[in-house]
Formats: structure tokens, C-alpha cells, sequence
């Protein structure tokens, strides 16, 4: 089983460094991801956003993780109507969608303290919601919208056998995957074969991963 010193960018060091890595390239789309579910990978997203908007940088966070959809509560705002709202009707208009965050982690935000990315919530979920991520229509939205910032900063599902980003990941130009650090220092078979799984799903990212951030 693999420890956090076989990763790049495994702790809060290497995170900052991670986030410039992510400028200096220019890099207009990042996706965050994990290997299964309560890693914190939304908190880690929504952080990685939050710095990313220094040096006046424009920065939006698209909450896609149909799984177990958090930044609406995260940063105070409403969930409906969201991203996939837009996908389902491309004459919503996204000034009317896009919000600007109230509070973060139950914290008032101070514009004038901290910079924050403005916020895509998940909006109403459809039936097949993989379905939509992967459309023609997704992806016209994701390129619309990464003309109008610097840089998008995407919470998606995990990494599961049975859910395939790979197409959706095909739009995108990094990928960040979040794991627990429990789960990195376990040797059960369960979890190696989760490893396996995700291992699987990461080998269809076509080499995007930018590193592993150990939570």
C-alpha cells in the first residue's frame, strides 16, 4: 500500500506549491476528485479556490459531485438553480445562476480580508447526471465559462469503479485527487482493492493528475 512520501504534493507545503504550479501553468480547468467518500475532498476544493483567487486572480468553483453535493452549504448559498440547470437549459442565464459566497464554513466572509471565488452550485440533479457531465452540453458550458476567469476550480464525484470521469476529464486540464490519510496507511484487502479501483479510473485520466493531496 502506498504511504503520503509516494505522492507529490502530500502536505500543506507542498499544497501551496500545487496551487502555484497550477498559475505558473496557466492551467484554466482543475478538477478534484478521491478515492472514496469522506477524504474532506470538497473542503480541499473549495480551499484550493480560495487560494487561488491572490494576486486578484478570477476564480469559480463548480460544485459536480452529484454524489454528495456540499459547497451550497459550505459557502452559505442556494443549491437551485445550478450547473446542471444550465446544462439542461442554455438560455438560463449564468449571471442569474453564478453567486458570490455569504459565509464560509458557517464563517461570515470578509471581502475586504480575503478574496473568494464566485460559486456554481450543483442545481437541480437529473436522472442520469454522468450522463450530463459528459454531453456536448457540458462541455460548451465549461468552455464558456473558462473564457470568463482565470482558472475553474471543479468539485467532482469520486473516482468509483462504476463512475467513468474520464470523458468529463477529457475537457479539463488537471486533476487533483484527495486522499484520507487513513486510508493511505491502511493494509486491509478491502482497501487495496479499492486502490485497485481507483488506480483503474486514474489510468483513463490520460496523465492529468498534477498529484495526491493527503487529508
Amino acid at each position: 500500500m502506498k504511504t503520503p512520501s509516494d505522492f507529490p504534493f502530500s502536505n500543506e507545503k507542498k499544497k501551496t506549491n500545487l496551487e502555484l504550479y497550477r498559475i505558473k501553468q496557466n492551467l484554466k480547468s482543475v478538477m478534484v476528485t478521491s478515492s472514496e467518500d469522506n477524504t474532506g475532498k470538497s473542503t480541499v476544493a473549495a480551499k484550493l479556490a480560495i487560494n487561488d483567487c491572490r494576486n486578484d486572480r478570477k476564480i469559480l468553483l463548480i460544485d459536480c459531485d452529484f454524489q454528495e453535493p456540499s459547497q451550497h452549504s459550505l459557502f452559505g448559498v442556494q443549491d437551485n438553480p445550478g450547473f446542471f440547470d444550465v446544462i439542461d437549459n442554455s438560455s438560463l442565464q449564468l449571471s442569474k445562476v453564478i453567486q458570490r459566497p455569504e459565509s464560509f464554513m458557517d464563517k461570515p466572509v470578509d471581502f475586504l480580508d480575503t478574496d473568494y471565488p464566485d460559486i456554481l452550485t450543483i442545481g437541480s440533479l437529473p436522472k442520469y447526471p454522468l450522463d450530463q457531465l459528459n454531453s456536448q452540453s457540458g462541455q460548451a458550458l465549461l468552455q464558456q465559462l473558462s473564457q470568463k476567469y482565470h482558472t475553474i476550480v471543479i468539485d467532482a464525484p469520486c473516482v468509483y469503479e462504476e463512475t467513468d470521469l474520464s470523458t468529463f476529464a477529457s475537457y479539463l486540464e488537471g486533476i487533483v485527487l484527495v486522499v484520507s490519510s487513513q486510508e493511505a496507511s491502511s493494509n486491509s484487502e478491502d482497501d487495496e482493492s479499492k486502490e485497485d479501483d481507483t488506480q483503474n479510473q486514474l489510468d483513463k485520466l490520460q496523465g492529468k493528475v498534477l498529484g495526491v493531496v493527503f487529508n
